[in-house]
């Protein structure tokens, strides 16, 4: 078996022995971003709030040790005095000013950068980043559904070939032989709800309903091959678990077709 990943241009593929590329070389870029911002973002709140203080001639006494270890006792003794009294003590001359770091739009960056890895790895941000869908009315179905059709499509186009050759291996090695009627298929991954089931299931009886006819109109085909077929398509769609078997024991609708006698009884009286 084949899996091939992400396709390459003709000159490119022939390097890597037509295998492909890595599907995650797709993201890699934008995951990379999206962690350095985290990380810049990170190194700002350690520099959220940062005390600036002007002392006349610091730059010029510096160098003398003596100088150094009284400024760093100084404002030693001036952080302490804050931490208890909640007051900033100093020298007249002494200027002071605080500066902070402004992270008002700090979340959007992050959230962008976010959102591209999304789109990059086409998974919506509602599923990728659990948030709340955006925008007027929107419940995020839309973007679900679109998301599970993708892979569905990506399962029928990528591996459902290799896999079928499996399935055959391993149902010939198992039974001896392949019966012509065995299948499988991949299982859905967007479930309906209950209201959405019984909606689909009446649109289904009322079709085979109007195929079978009526007491005024011919039935638009056999009895016995829509009895059939609605058989088939109950069962493999899951709607009727279990309904061949029943109707193997019970009988179908072409076992229930009403004779001439039948019809005539429900007509209704003629006018005398």
């Amino acid at each position: 078996m084949r899996f091939v990943g992400a396709e390459l241009p003709t000159d490119w593929d022939q390097l890597v022995d037509r295998w492909g590329d890595s599907v995650l070389d797709a993201i890699e870029i934008a995951i990379r971003d999206a962690t350095a911002g985290q990380q810049g973002i990170a190194a700002l709140v350690q520099e959220a709030k940062v005390d600036v203080f002007r002392i006349e001639g610091f730059m010029r006494n510096i160098r003398d040790e003596t100088y150094k270890r009284s400024i760093e006792d100084r404002f030693s003794l001036a952080n302490r005095l804050k931490s208890t009294t909640n007051a900033l003590v100093l020298d007249k001359e002494d200027e002071y000013q605080q500066k902070t770091v402004n992270f008002a739009q700090l979340p959007e960056v992050q959230r962008l950068q976010l959102q591209i890895v999304s789109g990059a790895a086409d998974i919506p941000a509602t599923r990728f980043l659990g948030q709340s869908p955006t925008g007027l009315n929107s419940t995020g179905e839309g973007d679900e559904k679109n998301y599970y059709q993708r892979i569905g499509a990506e399962q029928e186009l990528t591996l459902r070939e290799p896999l079928d050759k499996l399935f055959a291996l391993t149902v010939r090695s198992a039974l001896g032989n392949y019966p012509a009627d065995l299948w499988w298929s991949f299982r859905p991954l967007w479930q309906m709800s209950e209201k959405e089931r019984a909606e689909i299931f009446k649109r289904k009886a009322d079709a085979v309903r109007a195929l079978a006819g009526t007491n005024t109109q011919p039935p638009l085909l056999p009895i016995e091959a829509l009895s059939k077929a609605t058989e088939n398509m109950l069962e493999e769609d899951g709607t009727l678990v279990g309904v061949a078997q029943a109707v193997e024991e019970y009988g179908g609708l072409d076992e229930g077709e009403p004779d001439d006698d039948d019809q005539q009884a429900a007509l209704p009286p003629a006018d005398q």
